[in-house]
């Protein structure tokens, strides 16, 4: 019994908190992850040259690095360091300092030989960084909670000693190869200053220091990034993908390439914003879509979205679809449109015939979708049911719901379910159509 009563609590937590925004961090999670048998050996080595175990953990947010001990030769010996992230336990909540550790294996042991103190509360990602020296400089983003700061700083380790070789202010940026040379880049957008034209600056290592090789302008309309996803175009040329807000419930997607000339000169470009306009509007929506790769091929595809029929603005909750597109050549095409389910974990893609003429009804007891004929002249605009999405415990369709639902996919003790609408309609279709259109997001 209690075991269905959980099933139960987490559909129901699905729907009121799907596309919440976690502030904790995961250094502040109850249980954090076991450490395996190396790191406990450099836990120790390092509580014993800070004389003390008061100290908590600390793991980015996102990227290749997600552990609080990044094992990786940082300087010219061959063999790997230990970067260890942590606070002091006796500073208050998450807005103390954080500190990174250095260790070395000396003899067969490891040996505390540095230990710094970052900026920010908590950190977003770490990148090791090749710019040509031979030894990696380590780059680790780091945010402030209380003001939505961010800032990038980059270290070395070079005879036994960290040090930190560059510094940069931002709003959104990424560390990799943007420029196809061997060699690390960054990509930034700069921090929103009044009544000064925000940039996306292209920063490279020359001759012993961090050099801005290209600017260009961005979309004013943005008022903060959320994410950044790396791909492609269709055309095969590597691009990043801004998601940003434009207001407190609205989106766009701002895409950069770069552009190198027959001397290897870099020139970043914006190609959804030249300076003085947008390359086009359909790209903007409401707030929760972020781009995503649907053909697992690298190319990023865009959301947009509309109102389905029957809703507005000022309709509460609206219900819209999403557009999906590609850019390429300077406009975007669409290649299909969902509903998108994210607070009960689906995606449906919508017939051709469906788009407008087709709309939703939502029972949240049941966790249910209806999608029905729209049709003004009936009561309420509802004609035909054509279609009800379900999601549900295991339990419950094997005892109550398989008589009037088909099973379309199942993780673990979850079921997603449909059940077809009974009335003759050109829009009916069949449960294999339902199965090749469902799409379960993963978590």
């Amino acid at each position: 019994m209690k075991r269905e009563k959980m099933i139960a609590l987490i559909l129901s937590a699905l729907v009121f908190f799907s596309g919440c925004g976690y502030s904790g961090g995961v250094d502040s999670l109850l249980s954090p992850p076991r450490l395996n048998s190396e790191q406990n050996e450099v836990w120790l080595a390092m509580t014993k040259a800070l004389q003390t175990e008061e100290i908590r953990l600390v793991y980015p947010q996102k990227g290749e690095y997600r552990s609080a001990f990044v094992m990786a030769n940082i300087d010219e010996d061959a063999s790997n360091e230990a970067l260890v992230f942590y606070r002091p336990v006796s500073a208050a909540g998450n807005t103390s300092e954080i500190h990174i550790h250095v260790l070395d294996r000396v003899e067969g042991e490891w040996v505390s030989i540095g230990d710094s103190v970052l900026e920010g509360t908590q950190i977003e990602d770490v990148t090791l960084m090749n710019v040509g020296t031979g030894v990696p400089f380590i780059a680790i983003g780091l945010n402030y909670v209380s003001d939505g700061g961010n800032v990038l700083k980059i270290l070395s380790l070079s005879g036994g000693e960290l040090t930190t070789v560059s510094s940069f202010n931002y709003q959104s940026k990424a560390v990799l190869d943007f420029t196809l040379n061997g060699l690390t880049d960054i990509v930034l957008i700069e921090p929103k200053v009044s009544e000064v034209n925000t940039q996306a600056t292209l920063i490279s290592y020359q001759n012993g220091r961090f050099l801005v090789k290209s600017s260009v302008a961005v979309d004013p309309r943005i008022t903060r990034y959320s994410t950044v996803t790396v791909g492609y175009l269709p055309s095969g040329e590597q691009a990043l993908y801004f998601d940003a807000y434009t207001g407190t419930d609205t989106m766009t997607t701002e895409i950069l390439s770069v552009e190198t000339d027959w001397r290897g000169r870099p020139t970043l470009l914006n190609l959804t914003y030249d300076g003085t306009s947008l390359a086009s509007g359909l790209a903007d929506r409401f707030a929760g879509s972020l781009c995503y790769d649907w053909g697992s091929d690298g190319v990023i595809e865009v959301p947009g979205s509309r109102l389905l029929p029957g809703y507005d603005d000022d309709t509460n909750p609206s219900f819209y679809l999403t557009d999906w597109y590609v850019f390429s050549e300077g406009e975007y095409s669409r290649i299909k449109t969902s509903f998108m389910n994210y607070a009960l974990g689906y995606a449906f893609d919508f017939p051709e015939s469906w788009i407008g003429s087709v709309s939703v009804r939502y029972n949240a007891y049941r966790n249910e979708i209806t999608f029905y004929e729209y049709d003004e002249t009936a009561e309420g605009s509802q004609g035909e049911d054509l279609l009800s999405l379900r999601v549900a415990a295991r339990k419950d369709y094997d005892e109550t719901l398989k008589n009037d639902y088909q099973l379309i996919e199942a993780k673990g003790q979850i079921v997603y379910l449909a059940r077809l609408g009974d009335a003759v309609s050109d829009k009916n279709i069949s449960l294999a159509q339902v199965k090749r259109s469902f799409t379960r997001l993963q978590s």
